[in-house]
């Protein structure tokens, strides 16, 4: 209710409805040091106004959002995405082998999209990042994986048996 909410519900149902509300407060979606904290309407305002980000028209019908400042994240790279009413973060880690439970000595890169909002829309969604040569027109690898709530920290994604399918 004091975040604008009026909907009523019995005691039992409250908890469901507080994952799926519209009026879900959301972290920054570049986190860092950023202390944002609102509803989905006011995420793309707060970019605008906090971090000067700069809306780049992607096609065939979306919007890309990036060139955030005040962000001082070491070996994070994040990308918001606008489409169809909805916001997507794709975010690149870099991530050493140890961090994740694996033996071997490497560097690896993670690439995952989350939905910025309530987990029940980001089940909605799957991604498939492609590798492309745009001088011979080859595709290379492809990666997929399920897009997964902002709501649910990165960490926590990472696993031996997960890391296959969205790592570089």
């Amino acid at each position: 209710y004091p975040m604008g909410c009026r909907e009523v519900f019995i005691l039992s149902k409250k908890g469901a409805h507080e994952q799926d509300c519209p009026y879900l407060q959301l972290k920054c979606p570049f986190h860092g040091q950023c202390a944002f904290n609102g509803s989905l309407k006011d995420v793309v305002p707060h970019l605008a106004s906090d971090h000067a980000v700069t809306p780049v028209p992607v096609q065939p019908s979306g919007t890309l959002f990036y060139r955030a400042k005040h962000f001082y994240r070491r070996n994070v790279w994040n990308f918001i995405y606008s489409w169809d009413g909805n916001l997507f973060r794709f975010i690149v880690k870099h991530v050493h082998s140890s961090a994740i439970g694996r033996s071997e000595n490497c560097n690896m890169l993670i690439a995952h999209v989350q939905y910025i909002g309530a987990e029940s829309m980001a089940s909605r969604y799957a991604y498939q990042i492609s590798l492309f040569d745009a001088d011979s027109r080859a595709t290379g690898h492809k990666f997929e994986g399920l897009v997964t709530s902002t709501m649910k920290p990165l960490e926590s994604q990472c696993s031996k048996e997960a890391d296959r399918k969205s790592t570089l």
